[in-house]
């Protein structure tokens, strides 16, 4: 039915078409490593003073990593250096965040929040049993 073990039928150049079709493959799979260095050729051409900074220190540190993971840090260099200067710029915002949370946690009264904390655990848990949980173990552990 299936024809598994079978030769297909009318196709006696099936083993060629597979050749063919994995060669192929390879040529493409060489074809966007090519593109994808020349997209990190024109990235590094626009990264600003801070990601070229934080991209060398990942690289020199990369030299104290074990030799297997020392390639892909290097590699990754560029990318690293992206998301850590992304960060440092969102970190003040973060801050701000946190103390108007805490701001707003000291305002309301504690039935208040508490039922908004069930409210999130309802609509937002995601896993719910586990964040009941952490929820838990939060309250017995200090509040």
């Amino acid at each position: 039915m299936f024809g598994f073990g079978k030769k297909a039928e009318g196709n006696e150049d099936t083993g060629l078409r597979n050749r063919n079709s994995a060669t192929e493959v390879v040529a493409d799979g060489k074809e966007a490593v090519e593109q994808s260095k020349k997209a990190l050729l024109e990235r590094k051409k626009s990264m600003t003073e801070e990601e070229v900074r934080v991209e060398k220190a990942i690289s020199a540190l990369s030299g104290k990593a074990p030799p297997v993971v020392a390639k892909y840090l290097k590699m990754a260099a560029p990318v690293l250096a992206w998301i850590f200067v992304l960060g440092e710029a969102a970190f003040p915002y973060f801050i701000k965040f946190c103390k108007l949370c805490y701001a707003i946690y000291l305002w309301l009264p504690v039935d208040i929040f508490t039922a908004l904390v069930g409210l999130v655990i309802c609509f937002f848990g995601g896993m719910f049993p586990t964040l009941i949980a952490a929820a838990q173990a939060f309250t017995q552990s200090g509040w």
